[in-house]
Order: structure tokens, then sequence, then C-alpha cells
């Protein structure tokens, strides 16, 4: 997800840091980046970060701060009210700042076939069916979301298409089956 932070972009805000790989791995790549954090249970490794907030986003986010890109590793869906969350956002976005995210995509046909077939949908311990998931998205319904709080939507990809196997020969002969090989979609929005 390093690849979806705007190059200008110095202050950046991860919510859910959890044990601070993402950060960490961001101030690596870009040493002149300054990252912040929030997690409801912050990792005691979080390291290489300006500072990290123990609390809920939004509700537990200090005043007078304003980051340059606001990202959602996998948190959008763990949350009750993602829509919120985003109008939220905007209290702690910089003007011209953007907001990244990577959100699981419920049309992946792991989901799909168990579904349609055998009339079986299981929640695991993690992945699309994780079962702390309290929200499902598809690419509209992801654009949808990010639309309906009053953001453009400037990119959008999916995460972690196959790329070998049959998967992977299928993709190559068609990219009609890509929206349920995919797994994940990351995300860039801006404020309008």
């Amino acid at each position: 997800m390093v690849d979806f932070i705007a190059d200008d972009a110095v202050r950046v805000l991860d919510v859910g840091s959890a044990n601070g790989d993402f950060g960490r791995e961001l101030a690596r790549q870009r040493p002149h980046v300054r990252v912040w954090g929030i997690d409801p249970c912050p990792g005691e490794s979080v390291t290489g970060y300006q500072s990290v907030f123990s609390g809920e986003y939004p509700r537990d986010m200090p005043t007078g701060m304003t980051f340059d890109c606001i990202v959602f590793n996998d948190v959008l869906e763990h949350m009750a009210e993602p829509w919120d969350a985003l109008r939220a956002t905007r209290d702690w976005l910089a003007a011209g700042g953007t907001v990244v995210a990577s959100i699981p995509n419920v049309r992946h046909y792991r989901v799909i076939v168990p579904l349609v077939v055998r009339d079986q949908w299981t929640y695991a311990d993690a992945g699309i069916l994780d079962r702390t998931h309290l929200r499902f998205f598809t690419r509209r319904t992801v654009e949808e979301l990010f639309d309906s709080t009053g953001y453009d939507v400037v990119r959008v990809e999916p995460l972690r298409l196959p790329t070998a196997g049959r998967r992977g020969t299928l993709r190559r002969i068609t990219k009609r089956f890509d929206p349920f090989l995919t797994e994940q979609f990351g995300v860039v929005a801006t404020d309008r």
C-alpha cells in the first residue's frame, strides 16, 4: 500500500496501526515521511511512528492535527459506521490531502462459490470473511462508500490478483473474471 501514498505526502496517519508494520515500511521507503498511528490496542512493538494514539478512530483523535494522507489498511470493513468515519476524516485531512484504503472484495470466488453452490457463508479467523468484519464491499460499493461521504475516487486497483496456475492463465486469456479473482482493492480518494 506504500505505492498508493502520494510522493509529496509528508504527514501520514495510519488508522488501525496495530503493530506498526505499515508505518515502518513507509518510513523505510520514504525517510522524509512522518507517520502517526491510532489503534484501540496498539502493539508494544510499534516503532518509527511520531506518536501512536490509543483509542477508537475517529472518536479518540486529538484535535488540531492535520495529515497529508490518512490510511485505512483493512480497517473500514471492521467499523460499524465507516461512512461516519470517512465524513469525520475531513477534520484531520490537510487541504489537497488524500485518503488511502485497502478493502476486501466480497465478490471474490472464495465467497461466491460456496454461497451459490453450497449455500454457505462461513466466517474465518482471517481473510475476506474474517469474523470481525462488520461491513462487506464490492468494487462498486467501495466507490459508493467514498462518493456518498464526499470524496472523489481517483484510483481503484485490484490487489493480490493471481499470476500463476489456472487462475493466472484465466487472467491472461481474459480480464472478465478479475472481479471474482480480486481479494482486495486499493483506493485513493480526495475530498471534494
